[in-house]
């Protein structure tokens, strides 16, 4: 059976792996994620109710697959994961543990990370941002608006707009759109669901020197979309968040 690295471990690597450049592509799976790489067609509301082609669902178990260092994949699970206590918020608590666990590694990294510090550590998260996001280089991949994401992580080196829902129907051309606008860059943002993963992997397998970080449904938060229920429930707190820069 795996295991799953607490959320202040989780965050404490990625700041690790900020501060000293080092290469890493961070890789968030949750339940809908799951569900379509096991081929199934319905999926929970938050992936949009995604129809998954075959080869989209292979391509998303072969990212599963990967067994390597630089290839962070997080994950969260109840009754694996140690920080139990945010379970009644919101969790991924409907994956299917024996899919899992018939791919590497044996420990995941935990996929709720950056909402509970978001919501519950406001301060260490704001300075995560501003001492280790802002500043840099960045490419967003994504269907938040420019001016949403720069809000907070300040100017953007490339952005690259993509469809809100179906982007799975266009991945190639969102490959192809971000893969010759890489040089240069140091920092990563892709928002694009369950594409993300698939991005992540064909930068890690072409070998692409850069950090990838996958933020999740944050990026919503911050243009103002209420696309999941842990933004509806705390609006408040996050518009006071996002004024703070």
């Amino acid at each position: 059976m795996f295991t799953i690295k607490t959320m202040e471990e989780t965050f404490n690597e990625l700041i690790s792996r900020l501060e000293t450049n080092k290469k890493f592509y961070y890789t968030r799976f949750g339940d809908g994620d799951c569900t379509l790489a096991r081929g199934i067609q319905k999926t929970p509301v938050g992936n949009n109710q995604m129809v998954p082609s075959e080869a989209f669902a292979a391509e998303m178990r072969r990212v599963l697959n990967i067994d390597h260092p630089d290839f962070l994949k997080a994950i969260s699970i109840a009754g694996i994961d140690t920080d139990e206590l945010w379970f009644d918020e919101g969790g991924a608590t409907n994956i299917d543990k024996g899919f899992v666990d018939s791919f590497p590694p044996r420990e995941y990294f935990c996929e709720r990370t950056f909402c509970y510090y978001l919501l519950h550590r406001t301060d260490e998260f704001e300075s995560f941002i501003k001492n280790h996001i802002r500043g840099r280089k960045i490419m967003y991949i994504g269907g938040n608006s420019r001016e949403g994401i720069e809000r907070v992580y300040g100017p953007l080196a490339k952005y690259i707009q993509i469809p809100e829902k179906g982007c799975n129907t266009v991945l190639q051309q969102i490959w192809e759109s971000m893969e010759d606008e890489l040089e240069g860059i140091e920092l990563v943002l892709p928002s694009a669901g369950a594409v993300t993963k698939i991005l992540n992997k064909r930068m890690f397998e072409k070998g692409v020197d850069i950090m990838s970080l996958d933020f999740g449904s944050i990026h919503d938060a911050y243009d103002g979309k209420h696309t999941r229920s842990w933004i509806r429930n705390e609006k408040q707190k996050l518009e006071e968040f996002v004024k703070r820069f």
